[in-house]
């Protein structure tokens, strides 16, 4: 099962993944996206700069809960994450653990969570309970929890397959 996170304002990303989910014969689930533009705070220290950056960054950490909670609890296992900016240039053979699909690499480590698949429903409820425990953009919490558990996380064997649209 494949979910990509889209935001309502977003149709030509929606229009995007619909069309790539087609020639890939892949069944994409859309998760409608929170956008972080009429986000109130919710309980996060809002930063004093980049209030548009910070905004962008809530918005895809709460995404990426949502879509982590529909696939748990639907437990439709191995699945796909997507942002709905992702580029997949195939489709990927599960593997054991919480695999990056795509992203970039660091002095830092692995960022870019644009693409994520967890082999089993109690990888991604792991990497939840994680996600949820930490207040900070998506990439830093999934980096830092990579580098928590390296047995659980590493990136795609074949290197990475998935690119985001520029």
């Amino acid at each position: 099962r494949a979910y990509y996170i889209n935001l309502n304002r977003r149709p030509d990303r929606r229009t995007f993944q619909e069309k790539q989910a087609k020639q890939l014969s892949l069944n994409l689930i859309r998760i409608n996206a929170f956008d972080g533009k009429i986000w109130d705070g919710m309980g996060w220290k809002k930063p004093s700069k980049n209030e548009a950056r910070w905004r962008g960054a809530a918005g895809c950490y709460f995404s990426h809960c949502s879509a982590l909670f529909a696939a748990i609890h639907y437990n439709v296992f191995p699945c796909m994450i997507l942002e709905d900016d992702c580029v997949l240039s195939e489709i990927p053979v599960a593997e054991p653990g919480m695999v990056y699909l795509g992203g970039y690499e660091s002095a830092k480590g692995i960022y870019g969570f644009h693409a994520i698949m967890y082999h089993t429903r109690q990888d991604a409820i792991d990497f939840r309970t994680y996600l949820k425990a930490h207040k900070n953009t998506v990439d830093s919490i999934a980096n830092m929890y990579r580098k928590a558990n390296l047995d659980k996380v590493k990136k795609y064997s074949k290197g990475f397959i998935a690119t985001q649209l520029t």
